[in-house]
């Protein structure tokens, strides 16, 4: 099979969330090689920022996206122990890059369709960029947990949440 990849997958796989067993059959999947996934390098840091915020707050408590910031730049301790976490999810990538995942950049073309398409539809920009690439390449299914995609008339929801 043949999809785009949306970062709920990994999230919900790296955080032991609700569906994390059928994300982790699906990377398992791309891992093996039996699914093509493309995602994007937008995707990718949008789960390594999570991931990174994620391992501050769990360390410290904070919440607050400026207390984080400072943190990481101030205790070399606590930026360690959050980059191990990232690192570890880039060598992952890594594994994946070997397999069944294909990451490839966005256009300029892709920014502004998806523009348009977060603008008709509602959705997040990263999302709608997605959207736009995967137009683009004509891959008209996308692997998310994330019901927002739902709504968009040009794309089919694999049913993940199972």
């Amino acid at each position: 099979m043949i999809y785009v990849l949306d970062s709920s997958v990994f999230l919900q796989f790296l955080f032991n969330e609700e569906w994390s067993d059928s994300a982790g059959y699906l990377l398992a999947n791309i891992e093996s090689g039996i699914d093509t996934a493309y995602t994007l390098p937008l995707i990718l840091e949008e789960v390594a920022f999570k991931l990174l915020i994620g391992k501050v707050v769990e360390i410290t408590g904070k919440k607050s996206s400026w207390e984080v910031r400072e943190i990481l730049k101030k205790d070399k301790n606590i930026r360690k122990q959050a980059y191990t976490v990232v690192l570890s999810f880039s060598e992952y990538i890594q594994k994946l890059t070997s397999k069944g995942l294909r990451i490839e950049p966005f256009l300029t073309e892709d920014l502004l369709l998806g523009l348009k398409i977060g603008s008709r539809y509602g959705i997040m920009t990263a999302d709608a960029i997605l959207v736009a690439f995967a137009i683009r390449r004509n891959i008209r299914t996308i692997a998310t947990f994330d019901e927002d995609f739902k709504l968009v008339e040009e794309i089919k929801v694999l049913n993940l949440r199972k």
